[in-house]
C-alpha cells in the first residue's frame, strides 16, 4: 500500500529546512495549512529566510525584538503574508548617503538583495538620489561596476569624489549591464579609463546631466570601449582632462557613441581635447551639439583614428585649439571617415596643418556646411587639409575666411589626394600660396564644378584663387574663378588646369579657352552673404552655364545649387548660385550680335535676328496684375531695349490649355493690349518679328487687335461672351441716356 504524501516538502540538509520543521511540528494549525499549500509556503519561507539573514546584524536584532520572534519565526510570518517579501515598491532604491550609500545601492540592485541598509533590487531598478553624495573611500564609497539594469535618478544632485589620495571613477558599467544616468552631476572621478564613467560591453545613457572635473589617462569624462553603446543627450561634458586620449569622451575598440543636443566644452587631452575615437568605433554628433573651446596637442575638438567613422550633423565645432601639432577643429587619420552635414566648423586653430579639419589617408565629406575663420598658423590648410591618398568632397557648402601661414588658405590637397568641390563658395581665404585652393604633389587631383572661388588672397604671384603645383591636376567646369582680393585667379606652377567649359575668370591666368568660357570678364557678384555670392542682375553668370539639362551628367550643370534650389531655368547659371526671383526680379543682357538671350528666373527668351543698333535688353518680372489690368494670368514682364533698328522674337511661359489659345500680348496704352502668336507648345508661346518692346503678358483665347486687358487672362471668357457683355453694356448706357433725357424734359415742364 502506497504511503500518503507528507504536507511538508522532502527533507533537505540545510539550516532553513531544520528551523522550518522546528516551527511547524508543534503547531497543528500550521500543519493543516501546509497540507493545502505546503510547497508554496516553503518556497516563500526560504526566500524570506535568505533575505532576512542578509540584513546587518543590528537591523536583524531590532526586527526580532520588535516581533518577538526568532529568525525562522520572522521568515515564517513573512511567508504566510500575502505581500511581497522585502521587495522595494516600483523597484526603487532610495539613496541618501547615510542609511543607504551609493555603493551599497548599486550592489543591492546588481544582486537583487538588500544590502547594508539599501532595499533589494528586482530586475530593472531605479536608484533615487535624494542628497548630494560625497565619496571619499575606494573601499567603502566607490560603487561596484553596474552589471544589471540600473537607472540613476539624480534629481539635480551631485555625486562627487572627494579630493583624496584614493582614485576611482564614479561609475563603471560592464558585462551587458545598462546604466541610465538622469539629472545628475558627476564630478571628481579619477581612473586610468573614464574618470567619470567607464563602459565596456554594456549600454550607457547620460541624459540631462553634467560630467565635469573628472580625470583619466583615457576618457577624462567618459570612456566607452569594447562594443559599448553610449548615448549622451541634453547634457554637458566640461572641464575634464585626459593624459592621453579624449579629454571629454574617449571611444575605443568597436564602441558606439552618440551625442545629441549636448555641449562638450573646456576639456583637454594630448589627443582629442573634446572627443577621441579609434579602432573601428562609430561616433555620431547631432541635434545642435556644440563642441567648443577644447584643447589638445592634436585634434583640439575631435580626433578620430584607425578605421573609425564619425558623422557630425546639425552641430557646431568652434573655438577649439590644437596646441602642439594639427587639426584645430577635427583631426581624422588612418582610413577613417568623416561626414559633416548641416554643420559649422569655425574659429579653430592649429600651429601647423588643418586649422578646421586635418585629414590623412581618410575620407571626408562636407555637405551643406560652413568651414569658416579657421587658422593653420604656420603651415597648410587653414580650412581643410587632406594628405597621403585621402579624399575630400565639398558639396553645397561655404569655405570662407580661413587662413594658412603657407599653402592653401581654404583647402590644401597633397600627396596623391583627391578633392571635389561642387556647388560651393570659396571666398575670403588667404595664404602665402593658393588663397582659395592649393593642389600639391604628383597624383593629386582637384575637380571644381558649379562653384564660385572669389575674393581670396595670396602673396604676389602665388595664386589668390587657386595654385596648381608640382604635377597636380585641376579640372574646372561651370565655375567662377574671378575677382580675387589679392593676386591672380590662378597660379600654375608644374601642375595643370583643364577647363571643361562654361567658366568665368577675370583675367587670363587660368587659361580658360574651352566652349562657353569667358576671360577678362567681371562676373559682377554681390558681396558674400550667408555663405554665397549671388550674381547681380547684369551678371554674365546668369544663364551662362552648359546648355545641357542640369543633372544629366558629363559636363552638364549639377541639378541643384548651393542653396538647394533647382537649376530649372531655361539655362543654368555659372557658379554656385542659381539666381532666383527673390535675389533679383530683373535680368540685364548686353547684346553684341544676333543670337538667343535668356533671362534667368524671369523665364523670358528673346531671339535677336537683326541687331541693328540694339546694345542691351532688360527684363523685369512682376507678380500679380498689371497697373492697367483687373484680370491677368498672374504675372507680366516689363521689357526695355537700348538702341533701335532691331528685329527680335519673344518667347514667354504660359499655362493656357489648350496651348493654341495662348497669345503674346503687348501693352499699347491705357487698358488696350495688342495680342498675337506665331506658335506655341505645352509650356511656351512666341511671337516673331518685333521691333519694339513694352509691357508683355500672355492672353487666353483673345482677339488680335486692341483688346481690352480684361480679356488677357487664362480665366477670361470666350470672345463671343465678351461681345455679348459689350453689347449689353452699350444697351444699358443707351437706356441710361434715354432715361436722363426724359427726366430732363420732365424737369423743364415743371419749370425747374
Amino acid at each position: 500500500m502506497r504511503k500518503p504524501q507528507s504536507p511538508i516538502p522532502e527533507a533537505a540538509n540545510d539550516l532553513p529546512w531544520a528551523e522550518f520543521l522546528a516551527e511547524s511540528r508543534d503547531k497543528p494549525w500550521l500543519l493543516h495549512l501546509l497540507a493545502k499549500r505546503g510547497a508554496v509556503i516553503f518556497l516563500r519561507y526560504r526566500l524570506a529566510y535568505q533575505r532576512l539573514s542578509r540584513l546587518r546584524p543590528g537591523q536583524l536584532r531590532r526586527l526580532q525584538r520588535r516581533l518577538g520572534l526568532t529568525l525562522a519565526g520572522a521568515a515564517l510570518l513573512l511567508a504566510l503574508s500575502s505581500g511581497p517579501i522585502l521587495a522595494s515598491p516600483n523597484n526603487t532604491i532610495t539613496v541618501d548617503g547615510v542609511n543607504c550609500k551609493l555603493a551599497d545601492a548599486v550592489f543591492a540592485a546588481n544582486e537583487d538583495r538588500e544590502w547594508h541598509g539599501c532595499s533589494a533590487g528586482s530586475g530593472a531598478d531605479t536608484l533615487n538620489i535624494i542628497a548630494d553624495l560625497s565619496l571619499s573611500s575606494a573601499a567603502y564609497d566607490a560603487p561596484p561596476p553596474v552589471e544589471s539594469d540600473i537607472t540613476i535618478e539624480g534629481n539635480g544632485h551631485t555625486i562627487a569624489r572627494e579630493n583624496t589620495i584614493e582614485t576611482f571613477n564614479i561609475f563603471g558599467v560592464q558585462h551587458n549591464g545598462r546604466l541610465y544616468l538622469k539629472n545628475v552631476t558627476i564630478s571628481g572621478g579619477t581612473s586610468y579609463y573614464g574618470g567619470g564613467i567607464s563602459c565596456r560591453t554594456a549600454t550607457l545613457t547620460v541624459e540631462n546631466s553634467t560630467i565635469t572635473g573628472n580625470a583619466a589617462d583615457e576618457g577624462g569624462g567618459i570612456y566607452v570601449e569594447e562594443s559599448c553603446s553610449a548615448t549622451v543627450r541634453n547634457s554637458t561634458i566640461s572641464g575634464n582632462t585626459a593624459n592621453y586620449y579624449g579629454g571629454g569622451i574617449g571611444a575605443d575598440n568597436h564602441a558606439t557613441l552618440t551625442v545629441e543636443n549636448s555641449t562638450i566644452t573646456g576639456n583637454s587631452a594630448n589627443d582629442g581635447g573634446g572627443i577621441f575615437g579609434e579602432d573601428y568605433s562609430i561616433l555620431t554628433i547631432q541635434d545642435n551639439t556644440t563642441i567648443a573651446n577644447n584643447t589638445a596637442a592634436d585634434g583640439g575638438g575631435v580626433s578620430i583614428s584607425r578605421d573609425s567613422t564619425i558623422t557630425v550633423e546639425n552641430s557646431t565645432i568652434t573655438g577649439n585649439s590644437a596646441t602642439g601639432y594639427d587639426g584645430g577643429g577635427i583631426k581624422i587619420m588612418s582610413s577613417s571617415t568623416l561626414t559633416l552635414r548641416n554643420s559649422t566648423i569655425s574659429d579653430n586653430s592649429a600651429p601647423f596643418n588643418g586649422g578646421g579639419i586635418h585629414g590623412v589617408q581618410s575620407t571626408i565629406t562636407v555637405e551643406d556646411s560652413t568651414i569658416s575663420d579657421n587658422h593653420a598658423n604656420s603651415d597648410h590648410g587653414g580650412g581643410i587639409y587632406i594628405y597621403n591618398g585621402g579624399s575630400v568632397t565639398v558639396k553645397s557648402s561655404a569655405v570662407t575666411g580661413n587662413i594658412a601661414g603657407d599653402y592653401g588658405g581654404g583647402v590644401y590637397a597633397g600627396l596623391a589626394s583627391a578633392v571635389t568641390v561642387q556647388n560651393s563658395t570659396i571666398s575670403g581665404n588667404s595664404a602665402a600660396y593658393g588663397g582659395g585652393i592649393l593642389s600639391d604633389d604628383n597624383q593629386t587631383a582637384v575637380t571644381v564644378e558649379n562653384s564660385t572661388i572669389s575674393n581670396n588672397s595670396a602673396n604676389s604671384g602665388n595664386g589668390g584663387g587657386v595654385y596648381c603645383h608640382t604635377g597636380s591636376v585641376m579640372t574646372i567646369r561651370n565655375s567662377i574663378i574671378a575677382n580675387q582680393a589679392a593676386d591672380e585667379d590662378c597660379r600654375i606652377n608644374g601642375g595643370s588646369v583643364t577647363s571643361e567649359g562654361y567658366n568665368i575668370e577675370s583675367g587670363t591666368s587660368c587659361g580658360f579657352s574651352s566652349i562657353g568660357d569667358m576671360q577678362n570678364m567681371d562676373p559682377r557678384l554681390n558681396a558674400l552673404s550667408n555663405g554665397v555670392m549671388t550674381p547681380k542682375s547684369d551678371s554674365p553668370a546668369i544663364d551662362g552655364g552648359n546648355p545641357a539639362d542640369p543633372g544629366s551628367g558629363g559636363d552638364a550643370c549639377l541639378a541643384d545649387d548651393q542653396r538647394g534650389n533647382a537649376r530649372d531655368d531655361l539655362r543654368c547659371d555659372i557658379g554656385a548660385v542659381e539666381v532666383q526671383l527673390s535675389d533679383t526680379d530683373t535680368v540685364v543682357k548686353d547684346v553684341t550680335g544676333a543670337g538667343t538671350f535668356t533671362f534667368g528666373p524671369t523665364l523670358v527668351k528673346i531671339q535677336v535676328t537683326t541687331q541693328g543698333g540694339l546694345s542691351q535688353l532688360s527684363v523685369q518680372h512682376h507678380d500679380g496684375d498689371h497697373p492697367n489690368a483687373t484680370r491677368m494670368n498672374g504675372q507680366w514682364w516689363g521689357i526695355t531695349s537700348t538702341g533701335s533698328g532691331f528685329i527680335a522674337d519673344l518667347d514667354l511661359p504660359h499655362n493656357v490649355t489648350p496651348d493654341a489659345n495662348a497669345k503674346v500680348c503687348k501693352h499699347v496704352s491705357s487698358s488696350t493690349w495688342d495680342c498675337d502668336r506665331d506658335g506655341s507648345d505645352a509650356d511656351r508661346v512666341w511671337r516673331n518679328g518685333l521691333s519694339a518692346f513694352s509691357d508683355w503678358s500672355v492672353g487666353n483665347n483673345v482677339g488680335p487687335n486692341a483688346v481690352l486687358l480684361q480679356t488677357v487672362s487664362a480665366r477670361s471668357e470666350p470672345v463671343g461672351a465678351c461681345i455679348a457683355l459689350w453689347s449689353g453694356a452699350m444697351t444699358l448706357l443707351a437706356g441710361v441716356a434715354t432715361w436722363l433725357g426724359l427726366r430732363r424734359e420732365a424737369d423743364v415742364g415743371k419749370g425747374r
